[in-house]
């Protein structure tokens, strides 16, 4: 619908100047004249803009569309020269309106060119988006295609500005959801009419405003068509409701107009025609001075289905006529020409974003390329600081590593020096024992020989001992996997290594064995030998080390399914700092007694080689307690 009043409000005229009925519309602008010269010595330059803006918008109102041509001119100026740009394209397309409905479009259609042209030079959205509103108005009765198109565009352009945008882009929505209806796009114009409605919500929601009522008498006028469009009835009569309720207060005839043609429009689509004959006989004396057309296509469709032929045809040849007129196809003819400048800057503009484009994505792909590049840099120090923690951790273990070997060279030559005194002192008894049964004329009462005898059998079997020991090393180090083929008691095992052990000849401690009852009959599948020589080694140990006090054999079962034999001294006991150190080869922690230190290394080989293990518990403080577990099977 070409509403040629517009959506603006003269709100700086109606707050400061005291307007009155008899006022003539020269005392007006002249009132307006000296306030926008009183703001501008007071240094308020945009609402100066806004009332010499508002005053040519007065004047549009007053249809003086003469008087527009001289004054509009004027006031650009002085825009121009305060860079008061929004107003100077507002003015601009008052200016081209001017001279369209004083039915001069070639004038019209110069004025808007050059307002684009204006605009691209001094790369004004705003500017652009207002000249291709001016298009789309004079397309909106010739082509509605080419009218859709350019209110489009100019709602793009206004997406892009300030709050400020509000005006422009309601008048570009309801014009675009007019030329929607002309071409019947109903669907699209119910939505471009919700864009609206939000943008009416976000800017212009305050009732106060008479700019703000007629905007929303609007907005649910043109939505009531789109939801007849869709024949969705009810829906459309809640809107017209809505318009009428708003226009009450407001009392615009023309707004009266356009809801008669909407409810006669209703009326004939839920079938009441004579309704529909009624209101459209109503608003027939509005349409004669006014050129809506879909008025005037309701008014003869309704005329149809009312029988009256005759009537319809003549108000469709009028119609027909007014589209055919001389000025209808000179206008064509300028619009066609003047679109193909709308197309080069539309050309232009999708030029200038493929270059935004293209640079945004050069510059992308530069800050891709960065980061990869930061990326891999901070990779490369990871690593190379991964690597550095690595070579200080491997010069740390082969420090520890060489140490340990220092060491072990120690313990190992410690070793040998105690093996070859550890053979050296049976050895010589026995050379020496030798040398006295082999003397002739040596004579030896029998209590004599009985004693050589037993020395020469001690340390026979302490040499055979120590072999053994030497071979049970050699064995361990192998970590090969001891058979289990034997099922003996757990007390069995126990008992036959305290014998074995000789604790109860020992004068020097007292020993003693404590079982519980449920162990008496749990049955071990190991291997009888090494079970037992593993605990003999252990209480070898515990007598050792015991100069005098007690050495405690005890063996209880876990939950685990294992047997617990636990060894218990009261010696000289292993310090905290050498637990982990106790079970390694040659390690003796007191020199000042007799040993290989390999006791211990033997004793844990043979009890993992049968499935199971000995710890040292560092809980107990007075002594030593070992503790081997073997698993039942």
């Amino acid at each position: 619908m070409r509403i040629r009043v517009l959506l603006s409000v003269i709100l700086s005229v109606c707050c400061c100047l005291p307007i009155v009925a008899e006022d003539t519309l020269d005392t007006i602008l002249a009132r307006i004249e000296k306030t926008a010269e009183r703001v501008e010595r007071e240094g308020k330059i945009d609402s100066a803009a806004m009332l010499r803006r508002e005053k040519i918008s007065l004047i549009s109102r007053a249809q003086k569309d003469s008087l527009v041509i001289i004054e509009a001119p004027k006031q650009m100026r002085w825009m121009e020269e305060h860079d008061q740009w929004t107003y100077y394209y507002r003015t601009w397309r008052l200016l081209a309106e001017a001279y369209y409905f004083s039915k001069r479009p070639q004038t019209a259609l110069f004025e808007t060119k050059r307002m684009l042209e204006h605009a691209q030079q001094h790369n004004n959205n705003r500017g652009r988006a207002i000249a291709y509103q001016q298009m789309g108005f004079f397309y909106l009765e010739i082509d509605n295609r080419e009218a859709i198109k350019a209110y489009k565009h100019s709602i793009d352009l206004l997406k892009g500005e300030g709050d400020d945008r509000f005006s422009e882009m309601s008048r570009a929505y309801g014009y675009l959801c007019e030329a929607l209806d002309n071409e019947k796009e109903y669907a699209s114009e119910l939505s471009y009419c919700n864009e609206w409605e939000q943008l009416l919500a976000q800017y212009g929601g305050d009732l106060t405003k008479v700019s703000t009522k007629r905007v929303l008498i609007e907005l649910h006028l043109q939505k009531a068509s789109a939801l007849m469009g869709l024949s969705r009835l009810q829906e459309a009569d809640e809107e017209l409701a809505k318009a009428e309720q708003l226009n009450k207060a407001h009392q615009d005839n023309y707004y009266h107009y356009l809801s008669l043609v909407h409810r006669a429009h209703l009326a004939m689509l839920n079938g009441n025609i004579e309704q529909a004959v009624t209101l459209s006989d109503a608003y027939v004396p509005m349409m004669a001075t006014d050129d809506w057309k879909p008025a005037r296509l309701i008014r003869g469709e309704i005329l149809m289905k009312a029988n009256r032929s005759a009537d319809a045809a003549r108000l469709y040849r009028s119609l027909y006529e007014q589209q055919d007129s001389t000025f209808a196809r000179d206008m064509r003819i300028q619009l066609d020409e003047f679109n193909t400048i709308f197309q080069l800057d539309e050309i232009r503009t999708k030029g200038q974003q493929d270059r935004q484009r293209f640079i945004i994505g050069i510059a992308l792909l530069i800050l891709v390329t960065l980061f990869i590049i930061m990326l891999l840099s901070y990779r490369s120090a990871k690593k190379l600081e991964e690597k550095n923690l690595e070579l200080k951790d491997k010069n740390r273990q082969l420090t520890i590593a060489n140490t340990r070997a220092e060491e072990s060279s120690r313990m190992k030559t410690d070793f040998i020096h105690q093996i070859s005194h550890e053979i050296r002192t049976p050895l010589n008894i026995l050379s020496g024992f030798t040398q006295v049964l082999t003397t002739e004329d040596m004579t030896l009462d029998d209590a004599t020989r009985k004693d050589i005898s037993q020395r020469i059998t001690e340390n026979t079997n302490r040499i055979t001992e120590l072999v053994n020991k030497m071979l049970e090393l050699s064995e361990a180090s192998s970590h090969s996997v001891i058979a289990r083929n034997d099922d003996v008691l757990a007390i069995q095992i126990a008992t036959q290594a305290a014998d074995e052990a000789q604790l109860s000849e020992a004068t020097h401690i007292t020993f003693d064995m404590q079982v519980t009852p449920e162990v008496e009959t749990v049955m071990l599948h190991t291997d009888q030998h090494y079970a037992i020589r593993a605990l003999t080694l252990l209480l070898d140990n515990a007598r050792k080390f015991t100069k005098e006090g007690k050495v405690l054999l005890s063996v209880d079962t876990q939950p685990q399914r294992s047997v617990r034999f636990i060894v218990e001294d009261t010696g000289i006991g292993v310090p905290h700092d050498e637990a982990q150190h106790i079970f390694e080869e040659f390690v003796q922690l007191d020199e000042n007694y007799d040993g290989t230190g390999i006791g211990l290394t033997v004793a844990r080989s043979i009890a993992r080689r049968l499935d199971g293990d000995i710890i040292l518990d560092t809980s107990y403080t007075k002594g030593a307690r070992f503790i081997m577990t073997l698993p039942l099977s």
